[in-house]
């Protein structure tokens, strides 16, 4: 009976009383940030299904928003502007039948499109530049980045998702030479800001060749492949987005670490971390390590001769709950990678030898089990090369 109840709801009925609906009464209305809260009163000993809120925005758009009839209020969005709307309530009943509307005036406070875009900062970056953001009112944002090639056309080069109060996006690949950039907002509601250029200078940076990459072994390394994949060359080998072959180790607790050799001695910038496929955001993805470096790896594998480079904790765009994960929040761990920049770069030694500190995953409670890492890139200045 239940089923059958619910499913009455969810539709026209062809036997509901084919009557116009009174009008909702009481209506109340609290403006918000890009939107309006409205309450009202159900008419009563009828058979409403739900309540209709519709805004023309123009000649062509609208807005409309429902809400059923267990519900008093309804939130209507997507207003990028503070200009005052007229919105029209509607009861409808089962038969699909409309009351006479009520008209209420909104007049919606700055939208997370504008209020974020009025915070919008580029600054140089190393291979690119860096854009930084307040998110106030933790909008759905997409921020378009736009950069001129070498035609002199302006192109759009990245998207970025973020709900994010604050936050930085930085793009990257460009030579350091003047470059006009730009940046535009999309709110997801059709919605989209004008766009901001700027013209700077990336600051220089070389991609640290993986064709010098070996593995090494040391006495208190952890380098057992459990799965999926061949072992440690796994995270050089060029490939990404994809579930196997990964390196995929399986120890018992955390923290744990493994060694290679970059093949050159450079000071680094900043790394590119690619999850894999399937397993971004959950307990076989590391959500915070370490990067250590040293030019003399003591064969008794302390960290006596490490100096830490940089500790990294990944971050979800979207800020879902655990166990939420959004299409832009999949791109960015497993297509675009997380692009993150080693801090004091400029401070930190030149280093041949890479150790990597596992110290735990999206599943912080679980304190073990295995990890996976499609691919590790990494970029600076090289300083020195070996045969």
């Amino acid at each position: 009976m239940s089923g059958c109840s619910e499913s009455s709801i969810h539709g026209p009925n062809k036997d509901a009383d084919t009557a116009t609906p009174d009008k909702v009464t009481n209506v109340q209305v609290e403006n918000l940030h890009g939107g309006a809260r409205i309450s009202y009163d159900i008419p009563q000993n009828q058979e409403v299904l739900y309540v209709k809120a519709v805004a023309k925005l123009g000649e062509d758009r609208t807005i409309e928003k429902k809400s059923s009839l267990y519900t008093d209020q309804l939130t209507i969005k997507g207003f990028a502007d503070t200009a005052a709307y007229t919105i029209n309530l509607y009861a409808v009943n089962r038969a699909e039948k409309e009351s006479e509307p009520v008209s209420v005036d909104i007049k919606p406070l700055i939208s997370p499109l504008s209020s974020t875009f009025k915070t919008l900062a580029f600054s140089e970056a190393f291979g690119g530049a860096s854009i930084s953001f307040e998110n106030e009112y933790s909008g759905n944002i997409t921020f378009s980045i736009l950069a001129e090639d070498s035609l002199g056309e302006i192109t759009e080069v990245e998207k970025f998702y973020s709900k994010s109060k604050n936050g930085q996006f930085s793009v990257r690949g460009f030579p350091s030479e003047s470059i006009r950039f730009g940046v535009y907002l999309n709110d997801g509601f059709n919605n989209y800001s004008d766009t901001l250029f700027t013209e700077l200078t990336p600051l220089f940076e070389e991609l640290i060749p993986k064709s010098g990459f070996t593995s090494l072994d040391l006495s208190t390394d952890y380098n057992d492949q459990h799965c999926c994949g061949t072992g440690m060359t796994d995270i050089w080998d060029e490939t990404t987005n994809i579930a196997d072959p990964v390196f995929f180790p399986s120890p018992d607790s955390y923290p744990i670490w493994f060694t290679f050799d970059l093949g050159v001695k450079a000071k680094l910038n900043r790394l590119k971390f690619h999850a894999r496929a399937g397993g971004s955001y959950g307990p076989g993805e590391p959500k915070k390590f370490e990067i250590w470096g040293t030019n003399d790896p003591g064969e008794d594998g302390s960290f006596l001769s490490w100096t830490k480079l940089g500790t990294f904790e990944a971050q979800k765009p979207s800020e879902s709950p655990p166990g939420e994960v959004t299409q832009g929040d999949i791109e960015y761990a497993e297509v675009l990678g997380r692009d993150m920049n080693f801090p004091n770069a400029a401070e930190a030694p030149a280093v041949r030898y890479i150790r990597f500190k596992m110290v735990n995953t999206w599943d912080e409670a679980k304190n073990g089990g295995g990890f996976g890492i499609a691919e590790l890139t990494f970029w600076g200045q090289i300083q020195e090369t070996y045969e």
